[in-house]
């Protein structure tokens, strides 16, 4: 798991390739159990202190539902574009370097919230959000290149419209089951 752990590592310093990831149950299950738990974090920290209390057990139930829609909806997406290519036997390497960089994404991401706790300049805040943004869409672009032996723009390009698409059928699909709460949480934030 170390290995694996360091692959993860080099990929988000655009180093390695996803050769290097092991592909095992023991990996996905772990970067999986892991990324869910990493989700439940977010469901706190996205709400200020008074509107953490008003949201309730069902709203932040539908947020990680869609958290986990978006997810696999990811995974769908990229067993589709590594079909396409007659790359499938990339599908578990390429989904444990995926989400196994989008962890440590995550991670230094939940870092950059405590800033907000801290007296760092907000203009300082938002630049290294737009960093971490930026340098987040650079790895997953990575991970698609090294994926699919394609430049990194294009890597990019895969990497951006999975994101978006996945998250969009995602956030579509709980819409459509539990508008109302949606709405709640829409008008909370």
């Amino acid at each position: 798991m170390i290995e694996t752990c360091k692959t993860f590592l080099q990929l988000c310093v655009f180093r390695g390739s996803i050769g290097d990831s092991r592909g095992d149950n023991i990996a996905l299950v772990s970067v999986f159990l892991v990324l869910m738990l990493l989700e439940l974090s977010p469901l706190v920290s996205l709400f200020s202190n008074n509107e953490v209390v008003s949201i309730s057990v069902h709203q932040r139930g539908v947020i990680w539902l869609l958290a986990f829609l978006w997810h696999m909806i990811t995974v769908v997406f990229i067993f589709a574009v590594l079909k396409f290519k007659q790359l499938v036997e990339k599908v578990r390497q390429t989904v444990a370097s995926y989400f196994g960089v989008f962890i440590l994404i995550q991670i230094i991401g939940q870092s950059l919230l405590l800033l907000k706790l801290s007296s760092v300049p907000s203009q300082i805040q938002t630049l290294l959000l737009f960093t971490w943004l930026s340098w987040s869409c650079g790895v997953f672009g990575f991970v698609f290149r090294s994926a699919l032996g394609t430049s990194l723009i294009q890597g990019f390009i895969v990497a951006l419209l999975t994101n978006i698409l996945s998250y969009t059928v995602a956030l579509g699909i709980v819409s459509v089951l539990f508008f109302d709460t949606v709405m709640k949480i829409v008008q909370v934030q």
